[in-house]
Formats: structure tokens, sequence, C-alpha cells
């Protein structure tokens, strides 16, 4: 049996919040694997794809290591967004960049979706093919306010175990058995990334600066 922790997000783009879940959650649940799900359609909010789904899945690769270099650089040609001069700016922060974390992949559980995804219908497909491993769903505290929304949210907990990352003073969330995961310092949002991104400004400190170099390029040459 494995510990397997599950982190589904639009990636729209990741940032250090979903970094530092990441490797908080892999540290103190002990986790065997840890998964990131790219959604393609998100149940709970209108959508505007500033970059399409492949792009999102690439950010995700290059903001958590999940492809080694050689590999990559074959994803980002065939992904046609980047020049050659910025491509080669971008595989040279990555080499640099690149420690995978073991255990870390990616899953694109919802490649295929042409309709919203909903986390039960994930976590059910898991644990179908898996059914001896032990899952930890991974959500942050906005997600935790909200989860009485989720679609048979009830049903969740009795699928996976589900974690919590927490900012330090943060309000408090619902009375649900969640687990809470150690405080972490990082106040950003994918919202927050994309209006910065939108305006020209500084991304720094916001993203890993894989995801910072590639957005830049996809600044100058949208």
């Amino acid at each position: 049996m494995s510990r397997v922790g599950i982190l589904g997000s639009l990636f729209h783009p990741p940032h250090m919040g979903h970094l530092r879940l990441a490797e908080t959650a892999t540290t103190f649940l002990a986790l065997d694997t840890l998964l990131f799900v790219p959604t393609a359609f998100p149940p709970h909010k209108s959508f505007n794809d500033l970059w399409g789904y492949e792009v999102r899945v690439f950010l995700t690769k290059i903001a958590f290591c999940l492809e080694p270099p050689e590999e990559l650089e074959i994803s980002a040609q065939k992904l046609g967004k980047f020049p050659p001069t910025s491509l080669a700016s971008l595989l040279a922060v990555y080499r640099r960049f690149y420690h995978p974390c073991p255990g870390w992949k990616l899953w694109e559980a919802e490649k295929e979706k042409t309709k919203p995804a909903y986390t039960i219908d994930t976590l059910k497909k898991y644990k179908l093919d898996h059914p001896e491993d032990e899952i930890f769903l991974l959500i942050g505290q906005d997600e935790a306010a909200v989860f009485h929304t989720w679609k048979r949210y009830e049903e969740i907990f009795s699928l996976a175990q589900v974690c919590v990352g927490t900012r330090p003073h943060a309000a408090e969330f619902p009375d649900m058995p969640f687990v809470k995961l150690p405080p972490f310092e990082v106040d950003v949002s994918s919202t927050k990334v994309r209006e910065a991104w939108l305006k020209g400004e500084n991304l720094s400190g916001l993203v890993p600066e894989t995801v910072q170099v590639a957005l830049e390029s996809l600044a100058t040459n949208r």
C-alpha cells in the first residue's frame, strides 16, 4: 500500500503557493507519490483560459520538475509556443532549476474531458485502479472554505483524507474532518499572478523561476 497525494488545480498558472503546499504535504504526510492533476474544465467557476490546457500542463511540468530537461525540450518544441531564443533561455533556467522530488508525477486524468470534471470522479477513478493505496487530497484554505459546495463532498471524505494547506493567522475554515498541514508563509494566488502578467508586472517571487521565464516569453509573443 502506498501513500498517494493528489493535487488537482487549474494551474493557471502554478505558483509558489502550489509549490510550498506540495513540499509541505510530501514531508508532513510522508507521501510515496504526489500526483499533479491539471484541471481541463473547472466545475465551480467561469473560466477564461489565457493559455490553453496544453500550456498549463507544460507550466505544471516546469514548476514541479516533472520531466527531465531532454524530454522537456521535446515537449516544448511540440507545443510550438516558444521561439528558439526564448526556448533556449527557458531550457537553460530549467536545467539549473531541475531538482526532481522522488515520487512527484504528472497525472493527466482529465486530459480527454470535454465537460467539467469533478474531484469525486477523479478520486473514484484512481481508487478503482489502485484500491490498496491510501489517498490524500491536497487543497488550499480558499477551497476548504467552499468545500461544502463540491459535488458529493461528504463521499470525498470516504475516499481520501482531505489535507488543507494553511497560512499563518488565516481565518478558520468549516468544521469538517480536514487534516491541517503545517502553515507556510506564502500569500499568492493564480488570480494575482494572472493580473500581474496581464499588466506586464514582474512575477518574481510569485511563481517558480522557470514559470516566470515561460510566462514572460508567452507575454512577449502573444
